[in-house]
Parts: structure tokens; sequence; C-alpha cells
């Protein structure tokens, strides 16, 4: 049979228009097919870190939270209440005008009240660590209120008193922002739907990450620190690496999109952004603007602006933040665990160094800032953390 065929002169196979580097698809570039074999690999590796862990070990969670006593109990609402109580004295000072010196003692004697309880009568790691965070929230939104007012009141441009209501600032107090303002954006209605789906998951997220850290942290901590040779503290490392990745994740799901998102449903709190794309950042810079919009706000309006405005470096003023944040961060931890390490305030304070060094690296190699961020941040930076704060528990109970 005759073949018909005739080839074209145009038709090349090789030219410069055939292979010129496109993207086919939006979003799909030459590495999609790796990362989704990366991210297989990544559950596979998991997977079997789970299933040799249980060979070893067995099963080892304990329900959360089983131990609470009921006086125990009590101290933890009692704390939470106090945290609640200054923040409407709070709320009387600035109505009445009654100066700094009130301010100060309201939140130093509310401070070591709660402080008292947490060393004293609250034991459990879990309820003493979120009866902290709590009560750091509540002092920070207070202090936030006592600013706010104070710059208003300066520069006059309305009658605050008449602006201030015990209403609205109730409603602050509950809102997921750590930032005083006089009018808050407010969503149109609840998304119920959601708001179920999301406390279902924050359950779900609390239990995995208990069962993350019974199961896996622990027992690689455990065995890191009663080493027997250099191929099993190696091993255990990257086990701990493993886990404490995994239960950030989960604190940040949880915490952020569950618990964070619900409560702006339920109070119609329309700005919903506590997070951007820390997961993409290059540097320890951009990781530290994006994973906790909250908090960086706070920061960024009530110490690093003023500092900058009054004159002081850029350098300095990022340099006194981390400070700060290592301080309150080292105190939540330090009442929690019942012990003072500094391990917390010297690693907020690396992170200053840590960021010249990211930046420098994103600059010089732009592809492999992500990579080295992961694993100076996760890799490195939380099991080391971890580590310490457990050996230094582990020792002090030793010694007891």
């Amino acid at each position: 049979m005759r073949n018909n065929y005739v080839p074209q002169e145009n038709a090349s196979s090789h030219s410069l228009s055939v292979h010129t580097t496109k993207k086919i698809e939006k979003g799909k570039g030459e590495m999609y097919g790796l990362k989704n074999l990366a991210v297989i690999i990544a559950f596979l590796s998991v997977g079997k870190f789970i299933i040799d862990n249980n060979r070893e070990f067995g099963f080892l969670m304990s329900l959360p939270l089983q131990t609470l006593s009921l006086l125990e109990c009590s101290c933890f609402l009692l704390a939470i209440l106090m945290s609640f109580v200054r923040s409407l004295f709070g709320f009387y000072i600035e109505a009445r005008k009654l100066g700094h010196l009130y301010i100060c003692l309201n939140l130093g004697v509310f401070e070591a009240f709660i402080a008292y309880l947490n060393l004293n009568y609250i034991r459990h790691i879990y309820s003493s660590g979120w009866s902290m965070i709590l009560n750091v929230v509540y002092t920070a939104k207070l202090i936030s209120f006592h600013l706010v007012v104070k710059e208003l009141r300066r520069d006059r441009k309305i009658n605050i008193e008449e602006e201030l209501s015990i209403r609205h600032f109730l409603y602050f107090l509950v809102v997921p922002t750590l930032c005083f303002q006089l009018q808050f954006p407010m969503r149109s209605g609840r998304n119920i739907k959601g708001m179920v789906l999301k406390t279902i998951q924050l359950l779900v997220g609390f239990l995995l990450f208990v069962l993350v850290m019974d199961q896996y942290a622990i027992p690689s901590i455990y065995r890191i620190v009663n080493f027997e040779d250099l191929t099993t503290v190696i091993e255990n490392i990257i086990n701990l690496s493993i886990s404490t990745i995994i239960l950030f994740l989960i604190f940040f799901y949880t915490v952020f999109y569950c618990f964070l998102e619900t409560v702006a449903d339920i109070t119609l709190f329309y700005d919903s952004c506590f997070y951007q794309e820390w997961w993409n950042a290059s540097s320890a810079r951009e990781f530290w603007a994006l994973w906790n919009r909250p908090v960086y706000l706070w920061f960024k309006r009530h110490v690093y602006a003023p500092m900058v405005g009054r004159g002081i470096s850029k350098e300095r003023a990022g340099v006194i933040v981390f400070a700060m944040s290592g301080l309150i961060h080292e105190y939540v931890v330090s009442i929690s665990i019942k012990k003072f390490t500094g391990w917390f305030l010297i690693t907020m304070l690396l992170q200053v160094p840590l960021i010249h060094v990211t930046e420098s690296f994103r600059r010089k190699f732009p592809s492999l800032g992500n990579f080295f961020f992961w694993g100076a941040f996760c890799v490195i930076g939380q099991p080391s953390v971890i580590l310490l704060y457990y050996r230094s528990l582990y020792l002090k109970e030793c010694h007891m």
C-alpha cells in the first residue's frame, strides 16, 4: 500500500519555537509532577515512621487532662476570670481618668495573682500553658486599649469619653485581634456549617496533637537524653524533627484556621487575616511577618513603629521587639513548666542574626531560600528548643 504522507517543509522537529519553555497551565510549572511525587514520598515516610514507632512502643497516648483535680480546674477558671476582671478594671480606670499609677497597679497585681495560681495550683502543663496564653492575650489587649486611648486623648481628634462604651470594649475582648480601635469591620452573617465543621476539626486537631506528642515526640526525646550510641541519637533526632514539624502544623491549623476563624464567625469579625503564606517564606524575616499576624501587628503598632518614630534605628527596634517577644515566651513557658531556663529568650534573640543569614542566603540562592528556611527553623531550631526544655525537666525530676 502506497504511503501518501508528504512531510511539510515548515513542520520541523527541532526549532527555536518548538522547545521554548512555557507554562501550559497557570500554577503548573516544570516541577509540578516532581512536587507531587515529593508529597507522596513524605506521606509514605511518615507512615513508615508511625508503623515503626507503634511496633517498638505500642500505644502510649493517655487521655488529655485526665489527671486534673477539681481544685486545679477551679484555679484554671479563676485565672481566666481574673484576666477578665482586670480588663474591666482597666476600662474603669480609663473612663475615670485615674492615671498611669492605677494602670500599672491593675496590671501588676492581677499578673502576680495569676502567676501565683499557675505556679502553685495549676500543675498540668496543658492547662497551665493555655491559662498563661489567655492571660498574655488579655494583657496585650488591655495594653493596646490604654495606648490607643492615650493617643486619642493626646491628638484630641474626637471626644474619647463620648466614644468609649463598655459594650464596644467587651466586644473587643472577645474578637480575635490584639489591637484596639473604636470601630471594627463586621460581617453580614454567620456561616453555621463552617463553624460546626471547624469546631469538630479543632477537637480532632487537639487529640492529634496530644497523640503525636505522647506517642512520637516524647519517646524520641527520652532516647536522645538517655543515649546509648551515636547512631541511636541521630536516628531519634530525625524522628524528633519529623514529630515537631507535624506538631507545628497541627498547632497552626487548629489555632489559626479552626479556632480563630470560628471566633471571627461567631463575633461577626470581618478581618480574618490571621496568617499569610508563611510556608513560602524564604527568610526568617518573612516568616515572622506572615505566620502570626495578630501578634505581628500588635508589636508593629505599639512597639516597633513608636520606637522608629522617636528616632530609634530599625535594626535596634527589631532587636528590642525580639527581646520582648523572647521574654514573653520565656515567661509563659517558665510558669507552665514551673522552671526557668532562658532557652526561649536565647532562641528569640538568635532570630536577629538568623534574619541576616537567611536574607543573605536568599539573595545569593533565590531558589533555595525556602529550603534553607525550613531546614534552619523546623528541622534544627524547633527540635533543639524542645529537646533543651525536656532535658531541663528531666534533670529537675532526677534531682527531686
